[in-house]
Order: structure tokens, then sequence, then C-alpha cells
């Protein structure tokens, strides 16, 4: 929050741990900072769970009713298929589907998931798949370090 607001665009960004996770909000004269309870949540380039846009109107409840997925087990589940669909409200326009293909002006290049661990140093640790593309042209993989 103490940064100077003037040396960036406006943001939203997500920063978490196993304990505690926050947004970051940049759309004015400051940096804003908020703490995310827990659960599931979706940030856009709207507000945190933000019923008016309609990403979050339409995809939201598709996460919280999909199946949770089991990163020990690299089980996404129905969570890279949600990240991949092109699906859209009519009304809302291309711009309201998870996975964005706007021509020249704006598109999904990449899309992760990735599973923090409760308890860290516990199991296998953090896990991060990557698809390097638009997830539904581009499979999701482990990226190991």
């Amino acid at each position: 929050a103490a940064l100077e607001p003037r040396a960036y665009r406006p943001f939203n960004l997500f920063v978490g741990d196993p304990v505690r996770a926050y947004w970051l909000r940049h759309a004015g004269a400051r940096i804003e900072v908020f703490e995310i309870a827990p659960g599931l949540h979706m940030l856009t380039s709207a507000d945190l769970n933000d019923p008016s846009d309609p990403r979050i109107r339409l995809y939201l409840p598709k996460f919280r009713d999909a199946r949770a997925p089991d990163p020990e087990l690299e089980d996404w589940g129905t969570w890279a298929s949600l990240l991949a669909s092109r699906i859209y409200p009519q009304d809302a326009g291309p711009k309201a589907a998870m996975n964005l293909a706007l021509g020249g002006e704006f598109g999904t290049v990449s899309s992760s998931v990735i599973g923090v661990p409760r308890h860290p140093g516990f199991g296998g640790g953090p896990c991060w798949w990557f698809a390097d593309g638009a997830p539904d042209q581009a499979a999701f993989a482990p990226v190991r370090w």
C-alpha cells in the first residue's frame, strides 16, 4: 500500500500464502489492501466477487458448484475445463467468457492453476499446472522445479 500509485496503471492483484490472502486494488489515487476471507472467490478487473461483472456472475457459481480439485493427486477436476470455457451470455458479449478470444484486441494467452498446501512442509508442497496458450488449445501440464 506504500507504493507510489502514479508509478503504476490501475490493477487488481492477489497475494496469498497458506494462512492469509489479500487483494490489492489500485484504481485511483492510492493502492488499497483488503484481507480476503477463507473460501472460493473470483477476481477480474472488477472488485472481488463483484456480481455486476458478467464473468463473475456467470463463472463464480460454476466454480463453487464444481468438484473441488485435489492438487496432491494432480486432479484439477472441472476447473481446467471452466478455465477453458469460451461460453458467455449473449447480452454481455465475449468479454464475459472465462477464456477470452477477442481478436487483436485482447485474449487469454496462458492459464495457471496453483495449489498451496494448508500446512507448509507437509505433503508434496505447492503445485503448479500451466497451459502455455489459451487453455482450450494448450493442455495443462505440471511445472516442475
